[in-house]
């Protein structure tokens, strides 16, 4: 066997080589992407989950949530309190959209985010809360124009009357 018979053995096992390399490769990204992908999913619905399991969890923000449902006067402690937990909801969803926007979610994600917000939006404590932190830029822009578009303005499903 010659030196250039030698060489083009090398060239052709180097090129098989590469190609295996690059099949394992993808194959890597793709198991990645769904571990990716699975992982938010997780993650996002947990913290879904933890936020709305407060209510449940807490007599008293219950007790001010039952009473932003019904229209009836919150203490300044209730108000607070329900305040504070409907700022940390909100911020989750914003989390939701984050994830959604890179691809991690499944693509009714931001659908059923917006659904999910939408139904509270029965409480004038809750939408008005929202309206502010949207108005005063609690959120960041982007965030702040989806919510107006898909839940506070009146033609997304999110209207209530006062």
């Amino acid at each position: 066997m010659t030196w250039e018979a030698i060489g083009a053995l090398g060239e052709i096992i180097g090129a098989i080589a590469v190609v295996i390399t690059l099949l394992y490769l993808a194959s890597q990204t793709r198991q990645n992407t769904r571990a990716t992908h699975a992982s938010a999913t997780a993650s996002t619905a947990s913290e879904m989950e933890t936020n709305l399991l407060a209510i449940a969890n807490d007599a008293y923000l219950a007790e001010a949530y039952k009473k932003a449902i019904s229209q009836e006067k919150l203490s300044d402690l209730e108000s607070i309190r329900l305040g504070f937990w409907w700022a940390a909801f909100v911020r989750g969803t914003h989390s939701h959209l984050i994830q959604d926007g890179l691809g991690n979610l499944s693509e009714d994600n931001e659908t059923a985010v917006a659904a999910i917000l939408r139904s509270f939006m029965v409480s004038p404590f809750l939408k008005k809360r929202l309206q502010w932190l949207v108005d005063t830029g609690q959120y960041p822009e982007d965030f702040c124009e989806w919510l107006r578009t898909h839940v506070l303005s009146p033609g997304s499903g999110g209207q209530i009357h006062d």
